[in-house]
C-alpha cells in the first residue's frame, strides 16, 4: 500500500511538473515574439530583485515545516499547531518585506516603478504558501490538480490579453497574480487537516529560530536562479539577460520535472529515518536516484543535440545566442539533479542539514566569484559556464558528505550503461539536418529517444527492464 501511495504521489507530482514544463514551453515562443528580448530581460531583472526579499521572507519555513509535519503526521494536534505558528511567522515577515521592498524599489528606484510594484505579488505569494504542509502529509494530488488548473488559465489569459509590447505590464500582472491564486486555492484543502489548537508566541519565535538552519538552501537557490541575472543586468544589458533567461528557463524546467520524484520521496524517507527503517529508506533512495539519473543523462545530451533547432523554432529571431547557452547549461540538469537527490535523501532526511548547508554554500560562493570574473568579458556565456562549474562542485561536496551512504563508485555502476546509450544517441542525431527546422527537431527527438531506449535494452539496464516488466505484467492482468 505504501509503495502504491508513493507511485500515485510521484504520478501527480510529475504530472504537475510536466504541466509546469509545458506551459512555459507554450508561452515562451509566444512571449518571445510578442515581447522583445529587452522586455523579457526587464521582467527577469525585476523578478530577480524581488526574489531577494522573497528569500528573507521565506526564511527556511517551508523545508523546516515539511520535515516537522512528515516526521509527526500521526499527531494531529501537533501538526495543526505548528502549521498555525509557522503561517503567523511567515505573514509577519511578509508584511516587513513588502514595506522594505516598496521603499527600496518602488519609491526610491528610478526604474520602472509600476513593474516593481507588480512584483509585490511575488512576495505575497510566498507569504501565503502552505503547500509545504501538504507535502509533509504526502498529499500531492490536491496541490497538483489545482496548480494545473491555474496554470492552464494563465496560458489562456496571456494568449488573449497580451498582443504586443504595449501589453507588457499586463503580462507581468498575469504571471505574478497566477502564483498568488494558486496558493490561495490550496488553503481550503489544508484547512481540512487542521483542528482547534493553542498557538504560543514562544513557539512562533522558536520555529523562526530553528528555521534559520534551513535558510541557507533558500539563499543558495536564489543565488543560482537570480544572482546570475542580477550580475548580467548590472554589468551587461537587457538583451544578455533575456537570452540567458530563456536558456536557463528550459534547463530549470527539465530539472524540475525530474526532481519531482525526489520531492515526493523526501517526506517518506524522512518518516522512515525517524522510525527506525533506515534500510528501507536507503533502498528507496537508490531506486529513485537510478530512475532520475537515467532520465537526466538523456535530457542533458538531448538538449545539447537539439538546441540549434529548438531555439529558433520556439523563441524566434533575436534569441540565437540562447542556443549556445543551452549547450552549456544542459550540464546543469545532470549536476543539479544528482546534487539535489543525494543532498535531500542522504543528508536532509538524516538531519544532517549543517553538512548540506556547507556544501551548497561552497557552490554558491564559487558561483558568485566566477560570475564577477567572467561576466564583463564573456557576458551570458561566462555566467553559464560559472553556473555549470559551481553546480559540479556542489555535487562533489554533497557526495563527499554522503560517502557513508553512497559513493562515486555507486553512481558510476548505476549510470555507466545510460552514459554509453547517451553517447551513441549523440553520435546518431547531432548532425541530422533537414530542410525545415521543425522537421529536424522532431526527427532528432524521435530518433534520439528510440536509440537511447534501444541501447538501454541491449545493455539490460535495470531501470528500463523494471519498466518493461511492469508494463508486461499489467497487460497480462
Amino acid at each position: 500500500m505504501q509503495e502504491k501511495k508513493i507511485s500515485i504521489n510521484i504520478f501527480y507530482n510529475i504530472l504537475n511538473q510536466i504541466v509546469s514544463f509545458i506551459v512555459p514551453l507554450i508561452l515562451s515562443p509566444y512571449v518571445a515574439r510578442v515581447l522583445s528580448a529587452e522586455l523579457v530581460g526587464d521582467y527577469s531583472y525585476a523578478l530577480a530583485n524581488s526574489s531577494y526579499f522573497v528569500l528573507i521572507e521565506a526564511l527556511g519555513f517551508s523545508l523546516y515545516g515539511m520535515l516537522q509535519v512528515s516526521a509527526n503526521r500521526g499527531d494531529k494536534n501537533y501538526i495543526s499547531t505548528i502549521f498555525k505558528e509557522i503561517m503567523i511567522a511567515k505573514i509577519f515577515l511578509m508584511v516587513i518585506c513588502i514595506i522594505a521592498y516598496t521603499i527600496s524599489f518602488v519609491w526610491l528606484s528610478s526604474d520602472n516603478k509600476i513593474l516593481c510594484a507588480i512584483m509585490i505579488l511575488n512576495i505575497i505569494s510566498t507569504g501565503i504558501d502552505s503547500t509545504w504542509f501538504l507535502t509533509g502529509m504526502e498529499n500531492f494530488k490536491a496541490t497538483a490538480l489545482r496548480n494545473i488548473a491555474v496554470r492552464l488559465v494563465n496560458v489562456f489569459l496571456i494568449i488573449f490579453l497580451v498582443k504586443s509590447e504595449k501589453d507588457f505590464l499586463i503580462y507581468a500582472v498575469i504571471m505574478q497574480a497566477s502564483n498568488v491564486i494558486s496558493y490561495i486555492v490550496v488553503l481550503p484543502i489544508v484547512k481540512k487537516y487542521i483542528i482547534s489548537s493553542k498557538v504560543s508566541f514562544k513557539n512562533i519565535l522558536k520555529h523562526t529560530i530553528k528555521s534559520f538552519i534551513y535558510f541557507v538552501p533558500g539563499i543558495v537557490n536564489t543565488i543560482f536562479t537570480s544572482a546570475d541575472k542580477t550580475v548580467l543586468g548590472a554589468f551587461a544589458n537587457s538583451y544578455e539577460v533575456g537570452v540567458y533567461e530563456q536558456a536557463s528557463k528550459i534547463c530549470t524546467l527539465c530539472g524540475s520535472v525530474i526532481n519531482s520524484i525526489s520531492n515526493v520521496v523526501l517526506p517518506r524517507v524522512t518518516y522512515l529515518n525517524n522510525n527506525a527503517s533506515k534500510d528501507k529508506s536507503k533502498k528507496i533512495m537508490f531506486k529513485t536516484l537510478r530512475y532520475a539519473s537515467v532520465v537526466a543523462i538523456a535530457v542533458t545530451v538531448g538538449i545539447i543535440c537539439i538546441s540549434d533547432e529548438f531555439v529558433p523554432v520556439f523563441f524566434g529571431l533575436g534569441y540565437e545566442k540562447s542556443a549556445v547557452l543551452l549547450k552549456i547549461l544542459a550540464f546543469n540538469v545532470l549536476m543539479s539533479i544528482l546534487a539535489n537527490y543525494i543532498g535531500q535523501q542522504c543528508l536532509i532526511s538524516n538531519a544532517k542539514q549543517n553538512q548540506y548547508n556547507i556544501a551548497i554554500s561552497v557552490g554558491a560562493l564559487l558561483n558568485v566569484i566566477l560570475n564577477f570574473f567572467m561576466v564583463e568579458r564573456f557576458q551570458s556565456v561566462g555566467v553559464s559556464v560559472a553556473s555549470v562549474v559551481s553546480s559540479g562542485v556542489l555535487f562533489w561536496v554533497v557526495l563527499m558528505f554522503s560517502r557513508e551512504i553512497i559513493s562515486l563508485r555507486n553512481i558510476i555502476q548505476m549510470d555507466w550503461k545510460a552514459t554509453i546509450a547517451a553517447i551513441i544517441m549523440f553520435i546518431t542525431i547531432y548532425r541530422l539536418n533537414f530542410t525545415h527546422l521543425f522537421v529536424t527537431l522532431a526527427v532528432k527527438i524521435a530518433v534520439g529517444a528510440v536509440v537511447y531506449i534501444a541501447i538501454l535494452v541491449i545493455l539490460r539496464e535495470e531501470t528500463i527492464q523494471e519498466v518493461f516488466v511492469k508494463i508486461i505484467s499489467k497487460r497480462r492482468t
